[in-house]
């Protein structure tokens, strides 16, 4: 199925299998389970690259700029109330969209603490919990608009673009955008189709 000439595909099943097909493989190759070079055909190559539209990609460096600038601001309070971290910790968002802070328990509890007593405002734990947001929410937008990007190149009839789409939206990358932080500086990681990109 997956060497399939994609202009043979007239049907929204024979689609919506070599979607998943293609999809899988994409998949493996990401767990280091590579297909063989030769099974690479041109859509699997569309699916693996992220897309670099002038818009997401000044988008993510306004995200970027922002995160480096937050990861800073926390370096800084952090000297000031004499805290060391004794490695990395890094900041996403729970179930319920607050931030969760992840690392060693002393770390986790240091870094917990002095945002308690952070007196900014808006204070920095709602900055980055917002860096966050707006990350997930451009990496979940860049996937959908990929997703119908290939499956109006790729469907063939038009009646088959929604088969091949969905196909496409249910394997999109969910996990959560991450801040990682080293007790001086920080970065972010994207899920999905930004991830290259981070």
């Amino acid at each position: 199925m997956a060497d399939m000439d994609l202009s043979s595909l007239t049907s929204a099943p024979a689609l919506s299998q070599y979607a998943t097909a293609l999809l899988a493989k994409q998949k493996d190759k990401a767990a280091g389970n590579a297909a063989p070079a030769q099974d690479t055909d041109a859509l699997t190559a569309r699916l693996t690259s992220a897309p670099s539209d002038f818009k997401t990609k000044t988008a993510q460096h306004h995200l970027d700029a922002q995160q480096a600038a937050l990861g800073k601001e926390l370096a800084a309070g952090l000297a000031k109330a004499g805290v060391k971290l004794s490695g990395h910790v890094s900041f996403s968002l729970d179930s319920k969209g607050q931030l969760a802070v992840d690392g060693s328990d002393a770390d986790t509890a240091a870094v917990e603490k002095w945002m308690k007593a952070d007196t900014s405002k808006p204070g920095l734990q709602s900055r980055l919990a917002d860096v966050l947001t707006s990350a997930q929410k451009l990496s979940s937008q860049t996937q959908q608009n990929h997703a119908i990007s290939l499956a109006a190149r790729y469907a063939g009839a038009p009646g088959n673009v929604m088969a091949m789409y969905s196909q496409f939206m249910g394997h999109t990358d969910s996990t959560p955008a991450v801040l990682s932080f080293d007790g001086t500086s920080s970065s972010m990681s994207y899920p999905g189709a930004l991830s290259s990109h981070a």
